[in-house]
């Protein structure tokens, strides 16, 4: 799935670490979340995944899990 992503959205930097998507996340979302200027890419991107994703799972791994989840009976 992240390879059909890359090929799609392809931007400067590859897609390939944890990182470098939560910075593209945090990139995109930071005019909309009306972040103060100093927090990183990654700090608007940790504030959008706990705070608007799921925010009643509490870490990561869940909320992938069940993100999984949804994804797998949308398509079943």
């Amino acid at each position: 799935m992240l390879r059909q992503l890359q090929k799609t959205f392809w931007c400067e930097q590859p897609l390939i670490t944890r990182q470098s998507i939560i910075d593209y996340v945090g990139s995109h979302f930071r005019t909309r979340l009306q972040r103060p200027s100093w927090h990183t890419n990654s700090d608007i991107a940790r504030y959008l995944i706990d705070n608007y994703i799921l925010i009643h799972l509490k870490n990561d791994k869940a909320k992938f899990n069940m993100l999984m989840f949804v994804f797998n009976r949308l398509i079943i």
